[in-house]
């Protein structure tokens, strides 16, 4: 159900952004719950779905147009979602810019409690995460790619990309080859072994930030048909969206894969 909740959130976003009142509605359990972050205004908690609703009417009514604009993925712990986001708001004053971390708690496929939160971090210790360990699990699924990839386990390296993924090869600066889609692994691992034999990905070590992962090493292995060794430095970079790899890109230049995600040797 984790992954129906996410959807159910997001839906809650889209129905505001569009202003159809009556859908995001029908994302809370009648008997909700809703809490505003420490400071707000009128405190609450507010209570049921009619006087949330009530609520979020008056604080409209203090723009002339307002958006939910979510800045971290929907992550999902157990009946409870996370995002963090940006409530941004034009008219009657000056403009509003306001962000917050929402935590979502379900009942029934329903909004049961909504918490808002000033401090991401402490949204996340709420439901029992931390920034920290959000990174390590990127750093796992990144190792474990690379380590089903040297196997070529095309259907194990897919398990770690969404479904909309893009591969980039060292190549694709030359040729602009790029893999997308449901079957980018199978498509990447049979085209490195149509133009390589035992062909592998050596990592040194692993470095995280938010929301990628980066991987130096070496690449090693022969040219098939012609039996040319490649030894060379490298550098993988992958980007992440609750919990899968969006975007994984292959470095022939260390320093280009360090600046791609803001570092420097």
């Amino acid at each position: 159900m984790s992954q129906e909740n996410v959807e159910v959130v997001r839906a809650a976003f889209a129905a505001w952004n569009a202003r159809d009142m009556d859908a995001f509605r029908d994302t809370y359990d009648p008997d909700v719950i809703v809490r505003a972050p420490e400071g707000w205004p009128e405190p609450g908690p507010f209570v049921g779905r009619e006087a949330v609703m009530r609520q979020w009417e008056q604080q409209r009514e203090t723009f002339d147009a307002d958006a939910l604009e979510p800045i971290t993925d929907f992550l999902h712990a157990a009946d409870r979602v996370v995002v963090r986001f940006i409530w941004r708001g034009v008219g009657h004053g000056p403009e509003s810019s306001m962000e917050l971390t929402g935590v979502y708690t379900f009942r029934k496929g329903k909004v049961f409690g909504v918490e808002f939160f000033w401090d991401h971090t402490q949204a996340l210790e709420a439901v029992g995460l931390s920034e920290e360990a959000m990174s390590q699990e990127n750093v796992e699924v990144m190792r474990a790619a690379m380590e089903v990839f040297n196997r070529r386990d095309a259907k194990g390296f897919g398990a770690c990309l969404a479904s909309d993924a893009e591969i980039v090869p060292v190549r694709a600066a030359l040729e602009g080859t790029v893999f997308r889609g449901p079957n980018a692994a199978a498509q990447y691992c049979a085209a490195v072994d149509e133009s390589w034999e035992n062909l592998r990905w050596e990592v040194e070590g692993f470095r995280d930030g938010d929301g990628w992962v980066i991987a130096l090493g070496r690449i090693r292995g022969g040219g098939r048909g012609s039996g040319a060794a490649i030894d060379a430095r490298a550098g993988w970079v992958a980007r992440f969206s609750e919990g899968l790899v969006t975007s994984f890109h292959t470095y022939a230049d260390r320093s280009e894969a360090l600046e791609a995600v803001g570092l420097s040797e």
